[in-house]
């Protein structure tokens, strides 16, 4: 983070090299501040997210996304090299992942056929349970025209 800090201030000089005489830094500290907890607020979302919910909904996943989830622009993802290869390494992981349509066009006739199975005992057991019901409902309705 040092080293990113440095950068920030002057980016065109070597880290290495210390010069004689001081010079002015090219960002005031004010600025250096405002990327330090933009940069921080956006590893804070990755950190909160770790578990990757943003590809469990699948949503996509690209550079815009991520500027919008955590406010900062698509240029400072883009020159980031460490946030740019962590935002395509999740698209790419994204990528490998079904979609509800590919998971649809992937059943298979026996699957098909064991999902057909199911529906029609559920139903079964639906239109006796249904008809129980009715029955108990005459039964009821029964006993309270007796009452009358």
């Amino acid at each position: 983070m040092a080293e990113f800090m440095r950068w920030l201030q002057n980016p065109h000089q070597d880290v290495k090299v210390t010069p004689i005489f001081p010079k002015q830094p090219i960002r005031k500290a004010k600025t250096v501040n405002i990327i330090i907890n933009t940069v921080l607020g956006f590893y804070d979302y990755l950190m909160r997210h770790q578990d990757y919910s943003i590809i469990k909904t699948k949503a996509k996943i690209n550079f815009n996304q991520v500027a919008i989830e955590s406010g900062v622009s698509k240029a400072f993802l883009y020159n980031n090299q460490e946030i740019r290869s962590r935002v395509e390494g999740l698209r790419k992981q994204q990528e490998g992942l079904n979609s509800p349509q590919t998971i649809k066009q992937n059943m298979t006739d026996a699957s098909k056929d064991s999902l057909i199975a199911a529906k029609n005992n559920r139903i079964e057991k639906l239109e006796e349970e249904n008809k129980r019901l009715k029955d108990e409902l005459l039964k009821l309705r029964g006993m309270i025209y007796d009452k009358f």
